[in-house]
């Protein structure tokens, strides 16, 4: 895959078709492209990933606990599988230092899926369940300003972006989406919560 990558100097379902011909995978009955074969494959990948162990960003563990201990409730939001999800939590090791954790995907909206840049459920849910009605009082802190901030500032919530991660690249596409604040990495933010 490096060396179709290297040659088209491409990603994407491209590389991925032409190392299925390269490899020559037969398409199994009951798919209509190699195409379609290609995204269940990567699908199945992706959602079948159990880490044992994942270890969180330098300093991310010292700064959870530092907010622990001033008192501070927090909480997770995050978006794709649950179940994928919640073994990526597991493997963390973090699940026990949050009050809350919201998987957007386990959420009811009508029919149309939730992630947090397309809905403020997911951010009413989370301060809902630690007491809170309303964002005054909290921090949101995010690394994609595509889906992170955007229903966070519409509810009031102080939002923090952390500029580490595949995101620290991407940029804002409206106003909206701008964070309060932008810090280097998670402890930033004791910066930001004065004790």
């Amino acid at each position: 895959l490096e060396e179709i990558h290297r040659r088209n100097s491409i990603g994407g379902k491209r590389n991925l078709n032409e190392l299925v011909s390269e490899l020559g995978i037969e398409i199994p009955v009951g798919f209509e492209s190699e195409e379609e074969y290609v995204m269940h494959l990567v699908r199945d990948g992706y959602h079948g990933f159990k880490p044992e162990h994942l270890a969180p960003y330098d300093c991310v563990m010292d700064t959870l606990k530092e907010l622990r201990r001033r008192g501070l409730k927090l909480g997770i939001i995050t978006d794709g599988n649950a179940h994928t999800q919640k073994r990526k939590n597991a493997a963390l090791g973090i699940a026990g230092l949050f009050d809350s954790i919201v998987y957007s995907a386990e959420l009811n909206g009508h029919g149309e899926p939730i992630s947090k840049g397309s809905s403020s459920l997911p951010y009413l849910t989370a301060l809902n369940s630690i007491g809170l009605a309303r964002g005054e009082n909290s921090i949101m802190v995010g690394d994609n300003p595509l889906t992170d901030f955007q229903f966070a500032n519409r509810l009031g919530m102080t939002t923090v972006r952390v500029m580490t991660g595949e995101y620290s690249s991407v940029m804002p596409a409206t106003q909206e989406q701008h964070p309060n604040y932008t810090v280097k990495d998670i402890s930033g933010i004791l910066q930001i919560i004065k004790a």
